[in-house]
């Protein structure tokens, strides 16, 4: 007796059926990437935020007090981190910072002063004027686009040892000094968040300086 075989059988053995199921799984996997490539609407909204709040920043701030927006690869912020730099004399530093003037001044060491750092005059009119503009677009106005301000203070190499002023103190200085003027402008002290962080990042951006980093985000889950 002739026996037949299951046409489902040849079938599963054929060459050309596990060919297609390879393209198959080839074809998901790249339809996942793209996916994943392609932003969501909630980063889409953050984007659109930054490019509004830079051009708010660029047209209302005079450009010799205006902030360096730092690259997000620099630090590997995540969308919806923006990082504004103010730097003590950059552009005869580093490249890419295009301020001349000092923005903080190192006060000397007393038995009643607290204040290891303090804003210069120019240092004050920048921060306002960057002030002026975020309160425009914060938690308590009408045309909201940011809810949190994370202010970083920086140091460079302390080279006068006789003050001993540890980096960690005077970044934090800076830190301060800067939050003070924020809140005195109207900022709400509640948005604001203080940090010194010494030498940590001098591999990264060198010298004294102040990184405002404007989040946002109202979950935190950036």
């Amino acid at each position: 007796m002739r026996r037949y075989r299951s046409g489902n059988s040849e079938l599963s053995n054929h060459p050309f059926r596990s060919m297609f199921d390879l393209m198959v799984a080839l074809l998901f996997f790249l339809l996942l990437v793209i996916i994943m490539m392609v932003p969501n609407n909630r980063h889409l909204d953050f984007i659109r935020a930054e490019e509004f709040m830079q051009e708010q920043v660029n047209r209302i701030t005079p450009e010799a007090y205006r902030p360096n927006l730092l690259s997000t690869l620099v630090k590997k912020d995540p969308i919806g981190r923006q990082r504004w730099v103010y730097k003590n004399d950059s552009a005869t530093r580093e490249a890419g910072f295009h301020q001349t003037v000092q923005f903080f001044a190192e006060m000397p060491l007393s038995g009643t002063n607290e204040e290891r750092v303090i804003l210069t005059p120019d240092g004050k009119k920048a921060i306002t004027a960057l002030a002026n503009v975020l309160k425009q677009y914060g938690p308590e106005s009408r045309n909201q686009k940011w809810y949190r301000i994370d202010i970083e203070g920086h140091t460079g190499e302390i080279r006068d040892k006789t003050n001993h002023v540890e980096p960690w103190e005077k970044s934090t200085s800076i830190a301060i000094a800067v939050a003070r003027l924020f809140s005195s402008e109207g900022l709400p002290p509640y948005v604001l968040k203080v940090s010194g962080r010494g030498q940590q990042d001098e591999r990264v951006v060198k010298g004294d300086r102040v990184e405002i980093i404007v989040e946002y985000s109202n979950t935190g889950d950036l």
